[in-house]
């Protein structure tokens, strides 16, 4: 991370981190372990609707906002008074998405939303009949990044990918991310072997959670050195 920016004494919220694993949970370890010097006047939030045992003895300095992703007014509260935002999982509950929009409309000072998407939303998830074929089209999020932002609304995901679209303006910066691969792993677990349907053509791209975490980092980083010289909205 690099030098601590004068401008920012932050506040963030996380929804739902776990103590190991997951996106939130790895991302909150990462957070605290570099900032904890280089930027020592940030606080951090998080919403868990249970605390987790050890929780507060592995984060003394972490605030608790107590709360489920159905629960509107805390979630709207707890962003409104937030300078950098993460929605990192359960990224389809559209309350929560409608909260998180709602509580960064209410800022007056520049705000930061960084969003987990995914990849569903271009997959052939809604128009194939599970024989295994390759997808007709390859998207690029650079070349085709207008026809990604725009897909139907009927396509996974783009209920509240939509929601934090229209929330961007000039003083809320947002930037989406995708990860998925759990589905089929949980199949994995099942069967105890790996398998294919019909011809088994097809094939999706997959990112190590790690990487994941890196690009969170990167970006959050870009959000506290005041964003600038970075994209946000769909150039992200």
């Amino acid at each position: 991370m690099s030098a601590r920016s004068p401008r920012f004494s932050s506040t963030r919220l996380l929804p739902e981190p776990t103590l190991l694993g997951h996106i939130g949970g790895g991302l909150l370890e990462r957070l605290i372990t570099a900032t904890s010097s280089t930027h020592p006047e940030l606080g951090i939030s998080v919403l868990l609707r249970s605390v987790p045992e050890l929780f507060v003895q592995r984060y003394p300095n972490v605030k608790i906002v107590n709360g489920t992703f159905d629960d509107f007014e805390v979630i709207e509260e707890a962003v409104s008074k937030a300078e950098i935002v993460i929605h990192a999982r359960d990224v389809d509950r559209e309350r929560c998405c409608e909260a998180l929009c709602s509580g960064l409309r209410t800022r007056t000072q520049p705000s930061y939303l960084i969003h987990l998407s995914g990849a569903a939303a271009i997959s052939n998830f809604h128009f194939q009949t599970w024989e295994g074929k390759p997808a007709e089209k390859i998207y690029s999020d650079i070349d085709d990044i207008d026809a990604i932002c725009y897909l139907p609304m009927d396509r996974l995901h783009r209920p509240t990918d939509g929601m934090v679209q229209d929330t961007a303006s000039d003083l809320v910066k947002i930037a989406t991310n995708s990860n998925l691969l759990s589905l089929y792993v949980e199949a994995l677990m099942k069967t105890k072997e790996a398998f294919h349907l019909g011809l088994g053509q097809n094939y999706k791209a997959v990112v190590h959670l790690l990487d994941v975490l890196e690009l969170f980092m990167l970006i959050i980083e870009k959000a506290l050195c005041g964003g600038d010289n970075a994209p946000w909205g769909k150039e992200a």
